[in-house]
């Protein structure tokens, strides 16, 4: 065993799944006897359909999803503030694709079983001491416990994380005192199915968002919160505020497939790794879930490690590649609980003179190009960068390319089935430019693809090399031919094979 993964929501399903693809032997526990039923995290961002793309499931995804093309904003008296259309986004898929947890984990279970591993279920970490070659787990099962032995442990077991708790790392932050109701119904009413509303009232938020099927979810602000945890509310009660708060008094509420209540957390762990051990997702950061971030911020977390944990425990790269996780991944987990709370804190201003001025900024704000692109970039999450990385580098880069660290410019089809798979991909804009035995100095970790489309290498500022990593972002672009330049960069983040 290469790593044990421990718990098994969408996180620790695609940390499975792309330490498999990356050629290692892991285990994947959890805790619960069976996957989620319910249908919990909704939106899909642009950025992680592209990652579904990568590793193969995007097919199935876009086919069990709705593709949702915009979000309205209304006041309290009906008037519309604000409309966004997501047809603007960057990328091949401009939309926010609403697909249910439990079948986002159905599709990545099933593809890690196709990768030849299964998840454990019913199995928990008891307990884990590190050294510095590895760990040494106990793990509970219906079988009885045993000691296992791993050189590194993977902890995405969610906001109570067992890994977090064992490592001693603090989760700071706040539980915001307000209840919320969720309920996926149908719902008749003329609102169109295709986008999703948020109603700004006087007397509380109230956000809907289309489900495949005709479904709606409904979020709805119930009130400050008392001892204990919050009621599950009734269908009556989703039925009576949808129509006063969004001001359709004929809206019909009906057939509940769930109904729950929930308070939002916003915390943060102090660090993401000690030693041999890791955190991704929601043992990580929570936050509210304004703006759909929290599920995919988690499987993005998950594809940024598993390909640099892959190459050091194949000898492929040296151990300090790892330290990037935290150093990429924190300031974003970082931006998004800020980002989510700061939108969170907007839609609960209660104050009269509050709401309009929120409800004039909004109004005046939100139909300007340079605002809209700001929404839609941050929603799509393809804003994302690492510029700031000591694992990305520059070399003469001309002023119209993009920067190492940003992600990579997606110019089409053919462009993106290059970059699809485990390795580095160098692109070579210039036949010229082509270096010599890369690959052959770099097995398995490099492969070098020759493009002559000018509108590649437009998009790429005409560059004439650009090496990608295997998360889609670029790690390092020159604006000449300089061999020895490349060399020198591969030598400092690579191990090269055996002569």
């Amino acid at each position: 065993m290469d790593a044990l993964v421990v718990g098994a929501g969408p996180t620790g399903l695609l940390m499975g799944v792309e330490l498999a693809r990356h050629g290692l032997d892991c285990r994947v526990i959890d805790r619960d006897e069976h996957a989620a039923t319910e249908s919990r995290a909704l939106a899909i961002q642009a950025r992680t359909i592209e990652v579904f793309d990568d590793i193969g499931i995007v097919d199935d995804a876009l086919a069990r999803g709705l593709r949702a093309a915009g979000v309205n904003m209304w006041s309290g008296d009906g008037e519309r503030l604000a409309h966004i259309t997501f047809d603007a986004m960057d990328g091949p898929y401009p939309f926010v694709l609403d697909l249910p947890q439990s079948e986002t984990e159905a599709l990545l279970e099933r593809r890690l079983n196709g990768l030849g591993v299964q998840v454990e279920r019913r199995s928990e970490l008891v307990t884990f001491e590190q050294d510095a070659d590895g760990v040494t787990a106990t793990v509970r099962s219906p079988a009885g416990e045993e000691t296992v032995r791993t050189p590194w442990l993977l902890g995405c077991d969610g906001a109570h994380s067992a890994v977090r708790h064992g490592l001693g790392i603090g989760f700071e932050g706040e539980t915001v005192d307000i209840d919320w109701g969720l309920a996926d119904v149908v719902v008749r009413w003329p609102l169109d199915h295709r986008e999703m509303h948020m109603f700004l009232s006087e007397d509380g938020l109230v956000a809907a968002f289309p489900m495949p099927e005709g479904r709606w979810r409904l979020i709805c602000e119930m009130g400050p919160a008392g001892d204990g945890p919050p009621p599950n509310p009734d269908l009556a009660f989703f039925a009576e505020t949808l129509r006063h708060r969004s001001g359709e008094s004929g809206a019909e509420v009906s057939d509940p497939r769930w109904l729950a209540a929930f308070r939002v957390s916003e915390r943060q762990a102090s660090d993401v790794r000690d030693g041999r051990c890791f955190i991704a997702g929601d043992a990580a950061h929570l936050h509210s879930p304004a703006g759909g971030q929290g599920m995919n911020t988690g499987l993005q977390d998950a594809y940024n490690l598993a390909w640099k944990l892959a190459l050091v425990q194949r000898g492929r790269a040296p151990e300090w590649v790892l330290d990037t996780y935290e150093l990429e991944r924190r300031p974003v987990a970082t931006r998004v609980v800020k980002l989510t709370s700061a939108m969170f804190k907007a839609a609960l201003i209660r104050s009269e003179a509050g709401q309009r001025l929120r409800d004039a900024v909004v109004r005046h704000l939100a139909p300007l190009a340079p605002v809209q692109r700001r929404v839609l970039h941050g929603v799509s999450e393809r804003d994302i960068n690492y510029r700031d990385s000591p694992l990305v580098a520059e070399h003469h880069r001309p002023r119209r390319a993009p920067h190492a660290g940003d992600l990579a410019p997606d110019t089409g089809p053919s462009l993106r089935a290059a970059l699809r798979g485990t390795a580095h991909v160098l692109l070579v804009f210039n036949e010229e430019a082509r270096p010599g035995d890369i690959e052959a100095v770099y097995p398995g970790v490099i492969e070098t693809h020759i493009f002559g489309d000018p509108d590649a290498r437009e998009a790429y500022g005409g560059a004439p090399l650009c090496l990608v990593r295997p998360d889609g972002y670029i790690a390092y672009i020159s604006g000449d031919a300089d061999e020895a330049a490349l060399r020198g960069y591969l030598d400092s983040v690579f191990v090269p094979a055996a002569p």
